[in-house]
């Protein structure tokens, strides 16, 4: 059953043909899906992915692919507190002691235009760009869990707040966000997963804050569907093992900002996610010479690091390192 698409493949459910053309991106952006856990079934399952490419001549092609559930903090339609921003915003109202008891109240999503939310901004059109919304939630041990994800269906740009440190932003320029500003372009009901620290929780009452601004003051829709959860990482495909040799980082990517990792680990003493994927030569060390081994296979076509490789795996070399911490290769549990 299909479950997702990339937008230029075509409306939802409609066939696409073998040598159909997708829109040029580049290796390392991520695409996000939010897929339905309902198709799901007791036992084996299958993912199967059609990958395109953008022309006959293109020069490279390639499919990463992170597969990941959540335990809900903050599920879908739940109330939250909302204020349409006709005015600056008002000091404070990203942390937890902001009394917010005057605001309005309404169920998510929030929004106006495609008849698809239930909490109805009918006077925004015209009137002002953006709208606060806030949603207090309890953690009885922060120190117990693992990094959140807000998967946020959005039209048309977010800045995301946990307690009054902004997180994340999505389709937003940079620089002070006030209820003049506008979002960088105009999206159709996106949905992005962004990933938040479990740091910044703390025992008791949490608040995430978010401001959603609107593309233009004639913009016909906005929209702002949430859902906040635990990140547990699942099995795709053989990607159960440990790490993948070059990713210093532990991030699932295999790029110069590895590179930069090992030479910022050896000069200024900065932790490592992991010390195995650093190890490009397989050595057991963590040198100068694993850096430029990597830039060189990265850009100069030098040799591929040795096993596990650039893919997922566990190291055959045993070897005095510390294991990596949370690698995007971890399977659940």
């Amino acid at each position: 059953v299909e479950a997702a698409r990339s937008a230029s493949l075509g409306a939802a459910g409609t066939p696409v043909a073998w040598n159909a053309l997708a829109e040029s991106r580049e290796a390392g952006t991520w695409e996000t899906f939010a897929l339905d856990p309902s198709a799901l079934r007791a036992g084996d399952n299958v993912l199967a992915v059609q990958v395109h490419n953008t022309s006959i001549d293109s020069s490279d092609l390639s499919f990463d692919a992170e597969l990941f559930s959540s335990a809900t903090l903050i599920g879908a339609g739940e109330s939250w507190r909302y204020l349409p921003a006709h005015a600056p915003f008002p000091a404070g109202w990203t942390s937890i002691a902001f009394d917010d008891d005057a605001w309005l109240t309404g169920e998510t999503g929030i929004g106006y235009g495609d008849d698809d939310d239930t909490t109805q901004l009918g006077e925004m059109r015209g009137e002002h760009l953006a709208v606060l919304c806030r949603k207090t939630f309890a953690v009885e041990s922060p120190e117990t869990l693992d990094d959140l994800v807000l998967t946020v269906t959005y039209d048309d740009g977010l800045v995301v707040h946990l307690n009054g440190e902004e997180t994340a932003r999505v389709n937003m320029p940079p620089g002070p966000i006030d209820h003049t500003t506008a979002a960088l372009e105009h999206v159709e009901s996106a949905t992005a997963a962004i990933s938040i620290a479990a740091a910044a929780l703390v025992r008791g009452a949490n608040v995430l804050a978010v401001s959603v601004h609107n593309a233009s003051l004639a913009s016909s829709d906005l929209s702002f569907r949430p859902v906040l959860g635990l990140r547990v990482f699942s099995e795709v495909g053989d990607c159960a093992p440990e790490f993948r040799r070059g990713d210093a980082s532990g991030d699932g990517r295999l790029d110069v900002a590895d590179a930069v990792k090992i030479l910022v680990h050896l000069f200024r003493d900065a932790d490592i996610a992991c010390p195995d994927g650093a190890d490009v030569d397989d050595d057991g060390a963590v040198a100068i010479t694993d850096a430029i081994s990597f830039l060189d296979f990265l850009f100069r076509g030098g040799a591929q690091p040795p096993a596990p490789g650039p893919t997922c795996g566990e190291d055959p070399t045993p070897d005095g390192l510390d294991p990596c911490v949370g690698t995007a290769c971890a399977a659940a549990g």
